[in-house]
C-alpha cells in the first residue's frame, strides 16, 4: 500500500510529464526537488539536466499510449521487433531533415519523440530483465 507521501509524489511526477507551459529548465528544476524529497539520496539529485529532461520526455510517450495497457504481456522478441522498427522510424525522421538546421521546431520534435520511443521500448526489454536481476 503506497503512503499518502509517495501518492502525492507519484501525481507530482505526472504533472511534470504533462506540463506543456513550463520551459525544460523549469521541470528539471521541479523534479529535481521531487526526486530529493522522495529518495533522500545525493547521488539521485545529482541527475544530469538532459537525462532527467529525457526521462520526462520517455513519460511523456509512455503516457500518451497507457490507454494500450503496457508491456507486462509482451514477449521479448516483439518488444525487440518494435524497437528496430522505432530505430527505422529515427533514421527515417533524420534523413527528413536533410538541409534543415537545428531549431526547426517540427522536425526537431518529431526526432525528439521517436528518441523517446527507442528509449521506452529498451526500458521495456530492461524492465523485463530487471525484476530477476542480482537474484
Amino acid at each position: 500500500m503506497k503512503t499518502k507521501e509517495q501518492c502525492c509524489e507519484e501525481a507530482s511526477f505526472k504533472s511534470l510529464a504533462e506540463s506543456s507551459t513550463e520551459t525544460r529548465q523549469d521541470v528539471v528544476h521541479r523534479a529535481m526537488e521531487i526526486y530529493a524529497n522522495q529518495f533522500k539520496q545525493p547521488e539521485i539529485v545529482s541527475l544530469r539536466e538532459s537525462v532527467l529532461w529525457f526521462a520526462i520526455e520517455m513519460e511523456k510517450k509512455l503516457k500518451a499510449n497507457d490507454h494500450k495497457g503496457g508491456w507486462r504481456n509482451c514477449t521479448l522478441q516483439y518488444l525487440s521487433m518494435r524497437l528496430t522498427q522505432e530505430r527505422k522510424e529515427l533514421y527515417d525522421a533524420i534523413e527528413n531533415r536533410r538541409g534543415s538546421f537545428f531549431g526547426d521546431s517540427h522536425t526537431d520534435e518529431e526526432i525528439i519523440k521517436e528518441c523517446a520511443d527507442i528509449a521506452n521500448y529498451a526500458l521495456m526489454i530492461a524492465d523485463g530483465f530487471g525484476k530477476n536481476y542480482g537474484k
